[in-house]
């Protein structure tokens, strides 16, 4: 469910981050041909010299175009299927009822004209009806959903749910790395990979492909979006005791947790629940709970969308 920000509270923020150009360095992304998919070797270093490296396994579905990217239809495609749904209806109107469309800028112009005393409200309202499910089932098929009625964006629960689920042998790779750490140590590994893979400008979320988890690991990059996400839906394998929520506005987005804070944690809370701050996304050098001053500001706004994950 995506919820406005008026449930976000700001619980405590560390002093501000400087925004380091100091980010893990990755020395090695190779991928190899194992069975049906590709196994990864991942190597990288962090600012304080210390040397990492994962081995992860992912399946051949994760490799499809389809897995890797999805992409909104566009306007003038959900108005087509919206029109013609409409028109459908519209055909189905009592005898002597007439309902002429006309397309608009984001929707339909309807019209409807009868005999004295016929009823135009219901055929007007089913025909009304049937543009925006059509609408909305073109914008749902591609993993996107309305976060208005004129504006859509990424079904971010939807790509943790399903494309994570591509991810389980990336989050055995992980689980076998990290398993005699403690969580927050945990989270900290996966940041730091993420924060090594190559950094790609988001670009506007509803009229734009945008990388799936899978879609990250398989191609070696993601945005500020589909590393928040690929993030989560590794911390939901790895650690599912943990839950997770994608802070986000128009330009920026990062992740939180619902490890304990620790002291000059950033950090906030939703519905009660609290979460640290998390920003897997480079480039740049933020351990668990420091974030860019970007973050901090969409915090502060008042203003953010909040996604719970999982």
């Amino acid at each position: 469910m995506i919820r406005r920000a008026a449930p976000l509270a700001l619980l405590l923020l560390a002093a501000p981050a400087m925004a380091r150009e100091l980010t893990p360095d990755q020395t090695v992304y190779a991928t190899t041909q194992e069975g049906s998919g590709e196994a990864v070797h991942a190597e990288w270093i962090e600012p304080d010299g210390t040397q990492r490296q994962l081995d992860f396994h992912l399946p051949a579905q994760s490799l499809l175009p389809q897995s890797r990217r999805i992409t909104p239809p566009s306007p003038a495609e959900v108005q087509r299927l919206g029109m013609q749904a409409a028109q459908a209806e519209a055909e189905r109107a009592p005898a002597g009822v007439h309902i002429q469309l006309r397309p608009i800028a984001n929707g339909v112009d309807a019209r409807a004209n009868g005999p004295a005393g016929a009823d135009l409200s219901g055929p007007m309202r089913r025909v009304m009806a049937a543009y925006h499910n059509a609408a909305n089932t073109a914008v749902r098929d591609a993993g996107f959903r309305f976060r208005t009625p004129t504006l859509a964006e990424p079904d971010f629960p939807r790509l943790v749910r399903e494309h994570g689920a591509l991810l389980r042998g990336a989050a055995a790779g992980i689980a076998r790395q990290t398993d005699r750490l403690p969580p927050r140590a945990r989270v900290q590994f996966l940041i730091s990979f993420l924060q090594s893979l190559p950094y790609e400008t988001l670009v506007h979320r509803g009229e734009s492909a945008m990388r799936t988890p899978s879609g990250v690991l398989a191609d070696d990059r993601g945005d500020c979006d589909a590393k928040s996400i690929t993030l989560a839906a590794l911390l939901s394998l790895v650690l599912p005791e943990l839950n997770t929520a994608l802070i986000y506005d128009d330009v920026h987005a990062f992740l939180g947790a619902s490890l304990p804070p620790e002291p000059g944690d950033a950090a906030f809370s939703v519905d009660g629940r609290s979460y640290v701050a998390l920003e897997p996304v480079g480039p740049g050098w933020f351990p668990v709970g420091q974030i860019s001053p970007m973050s901090q500001a969409i915090l502060r706004s008042g203003t953010a969308h909040v996604a719970p994950l999982h």
